[in-house]
């Protein structure tokens, strides 16, 4: 038996050729930050262009204010704006960040960051370049909606600039009259600011949840522009067992060269073994469909299993209490006085505990399960993860993101002001819950924190 495979999610409707894997999403957001950072220094550009023709510019009475008296506020605007002006080359960024991404997807299968790291964005039918109109709307939902909410937001807060002083902002003090007389006007701005600010980080956590729910990662952008996105093809089986090697076959796959078959993309020059080479020109689709469908469902050899959901708990206790007494170092050390003799530690010195601990936590879970497969409890009880297609090691980004969806909430928890920890330490705990519950009925065992950034945890048979 070359390979198993347990009772899994099965199949999907994107069928990929021997050499292309469905991109995982520690990978994908790797490569968004790199394409946000890219388009940032493209973005100076049209900022550029607009200060120079004056859609925004520094008012030189408060200019003037400033230089004389620098530790007084301006009591008048800061800025003085175009408002027509200022619309219209926000209207032109959205527009450049729409036509940037379907130019990038539609003629090079990517942005500059999503080839850097050897990902593809395809038709999901065919496996060709998307369509320009399609390009479009994948555009449109990823980045013009974002940079459209931001351009409002920066809209609005320039407007509020122009026409407030700084020494009538709120809570400036007893001199803020002309704010408190258009106090209606500006509650209906302060209402719109807060409203694009949530929506420009809500609706990319939106894609990415999506996209992490599904097997195929193809998020709501992806099924409604007909798209995927593919990354480099499964290596040969990196599961080994956490005490060296151990019996029964270990499935590698090793490609064959196909003699006369030209190389293209999608369609490597490589037979799996036993498989007859069909000579004869080239299908028409790009991504022909596979005599051996990639299946995503957990893949071991011989001798390893699924981990068993007590056995994770154990783990779990094991790390939880290790990180535990790390906290109790890092408030005697930081807090002083306070921790030792039982007193509340105040609330500064407790969020920079907060902080440190959850750094610490960060690379203690990132470390171990990148560099030695798994945390110290897991090695203490048997257990390693890894990729749940290839076994290897867990990339750092991968490893990041897995730790934010199991992790993330309780360093948060720690790190926030006193009025507002409570409640974020019940969202945590409801969370935690979510992650437990999913564990136990998947039958690979794969909570939320596995599914996202396709990995697995196991054990020896």
């Amino acid at each position: 038996m070359s390979a198993w495979q347990a009772d899994g999610h099965g199949q999907t409707g994107v069928q990929l050729p021997i050499g292309l894997r469905f991109a995982g999403a520690g990978v994908r957001v790797g490569a968004w930050l790199i394409d946000g950072a890219i388009f940032a220094l493209i973005s100076l550009i049209p900022v550029s262009v607009g200060v120079a023709l004056g859609a925004v510019a520094m008012n030189p009475q408060a200019v003037q204010q400033l230089e004389n008296s620098p530790a007084l506020a301006p009591t008048v605007p800061l800025v003085v704006v175009n408002m027509g002006l200022l619309v219209a080359f926000v209207c032109l960024w959205v527009a450049l960040a729409v036509t940037y991404s379907s130019v990038c997807w539609a003629f090079f299968r990517g942005l500059p960051g999503q080839r850097l790291l050897s990902l593809q964005v395809a038709d999901a039918a065919t496996g060709r370049n998307l369509p320009v109109w399609r390009a479009t709307v994948r555009a449109l939902l990823v980045n013009g909606l974002q940079t459209g909410t931001l351009g409002v937001l920066m809209v609005v807060v320039l407007e509020f600039m122009a026409r407030i002083s700084p020494a009538d902002y709120p809570g400036a003090g007893a001199n803020n009259s002309a704010y408190l007389a258009d106090q209606a006007t500006w509650g209906t701005w302060s209402d719109l600011i807060t409203l694009c600010w949530i929506a420009s980080w809500a609706w990319p956590l939106v894609l990415l949840i999506t996209t992490g729910a599904r097997r195929d990662r193809r998020g709501l952008h992806d099924r409604v522009a007909g798209s995927v996105v593919v990354a480099r093809g499964i290596q040969p089986s990196q599961w080994a067992y956490p005490y060296g090697p151990g019996p029964g076959p270990v499935y590698q796959h090793v490609p064959q060269p196909v003699p006369g078959r030209e190389v293209g993309v999608g369609q490597p020059n490589t037979v799996a073994d036993g498989e007859p080479a069909a000579p004869g020109p080239a299908p028409s689709r790009v991504w022909p469909k596979p005599n051996r469908p990639q299946v995503l469902g957990a893949k071991l050899p011989a001798g390893l299993r699924v981990a068993s959901f007590n056995r994770r708990i154990g783990a779990y206790a094991i790390d939880s209490v290790a990180l535990f007494v790390f906290y109790i170092l890092i408030a005697t050390v930081v807090g002083g006085t306070e921790t030792s003799s039982g007193l509340p530690v105040p609330e500064r010195q407790a969020m920079i505990i907060g902080l440190i601990s959850g750094a610490g936590q960060l690379i203690y879970f990132v470390a171990g399960w990148s560099i030695w497969r798994g945390s110290i409890g897991q090695k203490m009880t048997g257990l390693q993860v890894g990729d749940e297609s290839t076994g290897g090691r867990l990339g750092w980004a991968d490893a990041v993101v897995r730790w934010a969806l199991l992790q993330g909430p309780f360093a948060l928890a720690t790190a926030t002001p006193y009025g507002v920890r409570s409640p974020i330490v019940l969202a945590a705990v409801f969370w935690m819950l979510v992650l437990v519950f999913r564990a136990h009925d998947d039958p690979d065992g794969q909570g939320y924190h596995d599914r996202l950034v396709h990995s697995l945890v196991v054990e020896q048979d």
